[in-house]
């Protein structure tokens, strides 16, 4: 056979091995990301000091306003006459 189609041959072999052996590990790794979140979302809810009450209820709040953007109150002025009236003016 040809040593170009040879060393082609064993390259690819090569890149299939890293594939799988890349392949077996992401879930492992996929595992321990989870994980280390998991053990950051237990942190800021433990350093929140929030009664699990008012912790459910903020958490239903969120669920609830899901896709609503009604927390987030738009304070950007719509056009230059607002910004004038704020006193957003640029100084160029």
């Amino acid at each position: 056979m040809n040593q170009k189609i040879n060393k082609i041959t064993e390259e690819i072999n090569k890149v299939e091995a890293q594939i799988t052996r890349l392949q077996e590990r992401l879930p492992t790794l996929k595992k321990k990301r989870a994980g280390l979140e998991n053990t950051e979302i237990i942190r800021l809810v433990r350093s929140s000091n929030v009664p699990p009450d008012e912790l459910a209820a903020f958490i239903a709040t969120i669920k609830g306003n899901q896709g609503n953007n009604d927390l987030m109150e738009d304070t950007t002025p719509a056009d230059e006459s607002e910004r004038e009236e704020e006193g957003l003016e640029n100084e160029d």
